[in-house]
């Protein structure tokens, strides 16, 4: 994981310290002895609430902060991709993979509904607090969005021209999205090694963590980006 500075705002925005530091081994919160979790993805609410989808047994996990077992269990029918988020509101959106959907739990229910279509599955979510939904497309090399609030079911172009590149307007396999609170774009440009800034409105984008910038920010498959309180962006690097 790589430390950077940026200026974001972060949708769960934890305060660290300027000196923290993480111990090298982690703390095992369930696994299949426990609770029979096979976790694919989670998510971390903003009042600290964990949130994890299990693919093979198709349901979410929901563990409140501090909480040793998961205080609620949701069960599915249909398949789970990475893409995952949940809302301040606690409504739950998940891409469904293969099906080209991406269903919603709103809080306290049990059943789902579908949201919107899309032609290809959601590798990642982001959800603005303005109620846009972000989807980065991995396969189609692109950023698109929707507002929940419009009937209108016309997905927009965000970033990326639907091919893999390498050029500012172009990406590889995208992956983790995040939006901050002026609607810039980061994007984890898998395929290129780097991560994408997006300015709102424009369609080229700055190459703010990655090799171009030196081999001290060279990354490796990057795939998961978040910013915390002091706008520092963390990066999970696959590679």
């Amino acid at each position: 994981m790589y430390l950077f500075r940026l200026i974001a705002l972060s949708v769960n925005k934890p305060k660290l310290s300027e000196c923290a530091s993480w111990y090298s081994s982690g703390i095992i919160v369930a696994n299949s002895n426990t609770t029979d979790l096979s976790p694919f993805t989670s998510f971390i609410s903003i009042n600290n609430t964990l949130y994890v989808a299990d693919q093979t047994t198709k349901t979410i996990h929901i563990w409140p902060e501090k909480s040793e077992n998961p205080t609620k269990t949701i069960y599915s029918s249909f398949n789970f991709s990475t893409g995952f988020f949940v809302t301040l509101t606690g409504d739950i959106y998940i891409d469904n993979g293969n099906s080209s959907h991406i269903s919603k739990w709103s809080l306290d229910k049990t059943s789902t509904n579908t949201t919107m279509y899309i032609n290809r599955g959601c590798s990642s979510l982001f959800i603005h607090v303005d109620n846009t939904l972000y989807c980065s497309i991995r396969d189609g090399h692109q950023i698109v969005k929707i507002s929940l609030d419009s009937n209108d079911s016309t997905w927009s172009n965000v970033a990326g021209m639907g091919c893999a590149g390498s050029t500012e307007n172009m990406l590889d396999q995208p992956f983790g999205i995040y939006v901050n609170d002026t609607y810039d774009l980061y994007v984890a440009d898998t395929g290129n090694d780097r991560i994408q800034l997006f300015h709102h409105g424009e369609s080229k984008g700055i190459t703010v963590a990655g090799r171009a910038l030196g081999a001290r920010f060279a990354l490796d498959k990057p795939t998961s980006i978040m910013l915390d309180a002091d706008n520092n962006l963390f990066i999970v690097d696959s590679g």
